[in-house]
């Protein structure tokens, strides 16, 4: 009997936890090794399914709330449809997020700087603004999502492109916590800066930031102030460290957000404490004397 109410007190604070401050949780996860028209890469595909599988078993996403979008099925139209597709169903008081692992590039414009593009497994790299999907969508996913709370993983070359600088909230700020799980927040974390290559290696099985993300996030190595919560800063602040040391110094992430809210997505990692359920006649006295000298 105690073994069975012990396992409803488990389930209970699993739910409490997941549903603490969102709703429901959705995902479109990316990851393409095999390209059509462009050299492939080893590892894209293993990333994408070590993050659907970290949404599942550790942050208690629903099977059918992700889309899982790998090789030949991660073709533009595809992908395109399941971005806009998951940002009309997401709630209000829902938590968003998207996982890119695959080839980015950049274009020089004729008028100066540049213009990045993520690529699809059907991407044609003579034909960008035909067949490549302009970084620019982040902000347009942004804009069209109602979701409290949108976070995105880009795993490619030159990701830094969609990274725009934005102040959030300081994590002094009285309050703080609250106030991240309330307001809305629009997210980026990119695998390195807008001139840098991702790095993959056949040791680690997975690439530099996604190997990363996965140890900060499963092991909580991100949690930095040990209070059971993972935000995207700290999060960000974790693998700007690991990523760069790993990559030698070729990468290192960046953290940005889109728009003015000063929200934050929220992994929750660790049950909140129950406290013992005693009156306080029954609860033993804490009450010390101090004896003076």
């Amino acid at each position: 009997m105690k073994v069975f109410i012990l396992i409803l007190l488990l389930s209970f604070l699993s739910a409490v936890t997941n549903s603490q401050f969102y709703n429901d949780s959705w995902a479109v996860i990316i990851g393409i090794n095999k390209y059509q028209n462009i050299r492939g890469l080893d590892y894209a595909v293993d990333d994408a399914n070590d993050i659907k599988d970290l949404l599942l078993n550790k942050f208690n996403f629903s099977n059918e709330n992700i889309i899982l979008l790998r090789d030949q099925d991660a073709t533009k139209d595809n992908i395109l449809t399941a971005l806009y597709e998951t940002a009309e169903k997401v709630g209000d008081n829902d938590r968003y997020m998207i996982f890119f692992a695959g080839h980015g590039t950049q274009k020089k414009l004729p008028a100066g700087g540049d213009k990045g593009y993520l690529l699809p497994v059907d991407a044609d790299t003579s034909k960008l603004y035909l067949t490549g999907i302009d970084m620019n969508i982040i902000k347009d996913i942004s804009n069209e999502t109602n979701a409290k709370h949108v976070l995105f993983l880009m795993d490619a070359c030159y990701g830094g492109l969609m990274a725009i600088n934005s102040r959030g909230l300081d994590t002094k700020t009285p309050g703080y916590m609250r106030k991240i799980t309330k307001d809305k927040g629009r997210q980026i974390i990119t695998a390195g800066g807008k001139d840098e290559e991702a790095t993959e290696r056949t040791e680690w099985g997975n690439s530099a930031f996604t190997k990363n993300v996965i140890r900060g996030l499963q092991d909580e190595m991100a949690d930095e102030n040990d209070d059971g919560y993972i935000t995207v800063n700290e999060l960000g602040n974790y693998l700007q460290i690991k990523v760069t040391q790993d990559s030698d110094n070729a990468q290192t992430p960046q953290i940005r957000r889109y728009g003015t809210g000063e929200g934050e997505f929220v992994f929750t990692v660790t049950p909140p404490v129950v406290e013992d359920v005693k009156t306080a006649e029954e609860k033993p006295s804490t009450k010390q004397t101090v004896i003076s000298l």
